[in-house]
């Protein structure tokens, strides 16, 4: 019950089909260690989403949050500062294969320590994390089989719920630089008013995402910087 049988499928028409980066793996589970995640979760999501140290601006699988209710949230706080007469440097983070890349020891750890995650409940999740496999499926041909020594099960059920907790201090270290932000899965997105002084937001912006990289490094994680990007927003008049 621990095989990933992985379809890689090319994520648009057109694209080389000889770069392996243009392909998305689709990863199809067991139905009965799908069932069994699902009765996992209906335990631990309910005890993980209410712990202090869940991220509150953690958007993803959440009821009652969504992408929609995420960018309420962004849109509303940047036209508030607009409305104040600042302009709003917003930068959004991308991480390279992030799902991929989760330490199974460290979350483990932040599960029992930021969460009170132990005994039992502790042991069963590293067991399900740890001896996975997968094979890669290309019509009739199939690859040998590969363990994965690194991240949360793609197509499983408590993959999304364990990322977000392997993620989850990353919004307290964002507002100590009092830089505001928005979590949605992998994606983060930074913003903070330039007021008289724009140089000095900007320091503090740059300043904050030297810490991301640095605490994502230490977590196993890269930030992309092909798919990351910043932009601005204000009046025409502020903007220039």
């Amino acid at each position: 019950m621990k095989n990933g049988w992985v379809t890689p499928l090319l994520k648009k028409a057109g694209l080389d089909t000889a770069e392996p980066k243009n392909f998305r793996p689709i990863t199809n589970l067991s139905t009965i260690s799908k069932i069994l995640e699902r009765l996992a979760l209906f335990r631990l999501k309910p005890f993980i989403s209410s712990s202090p140290n869940f991220g509150p601006l953690q958007s993803a699988y959440r009821q009652g949050h969504s992408t929609e209710s995420a960018l309420n949230k962004m849109l509303d706080d940047i036209l508030s500062d607009i409305d104040g007469g600042s302009v709003v440097a917003l930068m959004s983070l991308d991480i390279s294969a992030a799902f991929d890349a989760v330490d199974h020891n460290i979350l483990v750890q932040r599960l029992e320590n930021e969460f009170g995650v132990n005994g039992l409940c502790r042991d069963w999740i590293a067991s399900y994390l740890t001896g996975r496999t997968s094979t890669v499926h290309v019509g009739s041909s199939a690859s040998s089989v590969t363990t994965a020594q690194y991240g949360v099960p793609q197509g499983s059920v408590l993959g999304p719920i364990l990322y977000t907790v392997y993620v989850a201090s990353v919004g307290r270290l964002i507002s100590s630089f009092g830089v505001g932000y928005h979590q949605y899965a992998d994606d983060t997105q930074l913003y903070t008013k330039l007021s008289t002084e724009p140089s000095t937001g900007l320091n503090k912006l740059q300043q904050c995402v030297s810490s991301l990289q640095h605490w994502f490094w230490s977590s196993g994680l890269l930030l992309n910087p092909d798919k990351s990007s910043i932009a601005f927003f204000g009046t025409r008049a502020r903007l220039n």
